[in-house]
């Protein structure tokens, strides 16, 4: 699958999300894009299930769900309250065994979506998710940018201080993606993508590599933070275009 760009995600604030009265402490962990926090039910363990529904004010255009760093083993979605609303393909799980879970669905406009959890992949153990995207496709790469041309990067930002006896204390304050696309002869199409995607000056959702099967669970909010620089290849425009992007993981 090419790599895509993807509006950020519609879950974005715990007025949206009701969770069967379970755990409301744990709620905004569903989206503050730290893998290491989730969200947790408390009482939920073996053959109980519940239910995560996400209202928004306005109806919002869904083909892309994922959820990130989770224990769950059989679950489903749906969506605008009825359990025979589901998408296509349909998301239903059952023998789950991964940890991140990504799913491309035909483009559906909503005004609520479910996710109903029913077991975790260990027993007697409550269910956990770190992440819960719910949003859609911007565009999807032309093609892959060779290994040579895609630069991603985890950029730890680090208090360092140095002892008397020439150790160090290291203190982590945040890990942080970012990476460089460089493109060459792509189309005036996909430049023309590029291009409007640079002028909405908004942050936006990188999938490296999105894939319904083991999938890696890397997925970032990002920015486009460096000018836009694409121009005709060679001097020729039949050759088509070449520049390159630099987005950065947002705060």
């Amino acid at each position: 699958m090419t790599m895509q760009f993807c509006r950020k995600n519609e879950v974005n604030t715990t007025t949206q999300i009701a969770v069967d009265s379970v755990n409301t402490a744990t709620v905004r962990y569903l989206f503050d894009r730290d893998l290491l926090t989730r969200f947790e039910t408390v009482g939920y363990g073996t053959n109980t299930s519940t239910n995560i529904t996400i209202s928004f004010s306005s109806a919002v255009v869904v083909d892309r769900i994922f959820l990130q760093n989770h224990n769950l083993k059989q679950y489903r979605v749906f969506y605008n309250g009825a359990t025979s609303n589901t998408f296509t393909p349909n998301i239903s799980e059952t023998t789950n065994s991964q940890s991140c879970s990504f799913y491309s669905v035909n483009t559906t406009t909503v005004t609520s979506i479910t996710l109903q959890v029913d077991l975790a992949q260990s027993a007697d153990t409550e269910k956990k998710i770190g992440e819960f995207y719910v949003g859609s496709r911007m565009f999807d790469f032309e093609r892959n940018p060779s290994a040579a041309d895609y630069k991603p990067m985890i950029d730890r930002h680090q208090v360092i201080h140095k002892m008397p006896n020439g150790g160090v204390n290291v203190f982590v304050v945040d890990d942080k993606f970012t990476a460089e696309i460089k493109w060459k002869f792509i189309t005036e199409s996909f430049t023309s993508q590029l291009l409007n995607l640079y002028e909405t000056a908004t942050a936006f959702t990188f999938i490296p590599f999105g894939t319904t099967t083991s999938w890696d669970g890397r997925a970032y909010e990002v920015a486009w933070t460096s000018d836009f620089d694409f121009r005709h290849a060679d001097n020729n425009k039949t050759a088509g275009y070449s520049g390159r992007i630099i987005i950065q993981e947002t705060a």
